[in-house]
């Protein structure tokens, strides 16, 4: 793949390269972080599996008028020249059908991998909570039921530590969602 090293991009170029490689039928599983391309990893069944649980369990529960949840195909923008492709992302219901990423995520989730585990919990998680719309982010294992939930408290301030779970259920305040752990974890082996 032509990953592009030249000079930083910035996200309208980020998009337009990426579709480029696509049309040639180039792997395109790439964020764009403070201008630079970086690639994703390919993820094994569990990470795939628990992102799904989430997404159709907040869809049972949340007020699809007000919210719309998308996969990790859809980007959240983090920065002035940075995308990250979340597993999972609760955002305002009612956007363009058309655009490509967002910067006003409510509720931003990721599958722990083991290559990006550091990531998850270290940059992506300043990035994350620097969004002033961010209301809550939550990473999940993908070998074992382990949910770390960080959310704003009351003013408007994170938690310094995130609630560690592995059993029983959460609630996502800014939604109005309780997600049981149990269900996030079905069918993963």
């Amino acid at each position: 793949m032509n990953i592009h090293t030249i000079t930083k991009m910035t996200i309208e170029e980020f998009f337009s390269w990426a579709h480029e490689q696509q049309a040639k039928g180039e792997n395109t599983r790439c964020e764009l972080v403070g201008g630079v391309v970086k690639m994703q990893p390919y993820v094994r069944l569990n990470h795939t599996v628990i992102s799904m649980n989430i997404g159709f369990e907040l869809l049972k529960q949340i007020d699809r008028n007000k919210f719309t949840v998308a996969n990790g195909d859809f980007a959240v923008q983090t920065g002035p020249n940075s995308v990250r492709f979340a597993d999972v992302m609760v955002m305002p219901a009612g956007k363009d059908g058309n655009i490509l990423s967002v910067d006003d995520a409510i509720i931003l989730f990721e599958v722990l991998s083991k290559s990006t585990m550091h990531k998850d919990f270290g940059e992506k998680k300043r990035e994350y909570q620097a969004l002033d719309s961010l209301q809550a982010y939550v990473v999940l294992a993908s070998d074992e039921p382990m949910v770390w939930l960080w959310q704003r408290n009351e003013d408007g301030e994170w938690e310094e530590e995130p609630v560690q779970l592995s059993e029983g259920k959460f609630a996502l305040d800014a939604v109005r969602v309780d997600l049981l752990i149990e269900d996030l974890y079905r069918e993963v082996r």
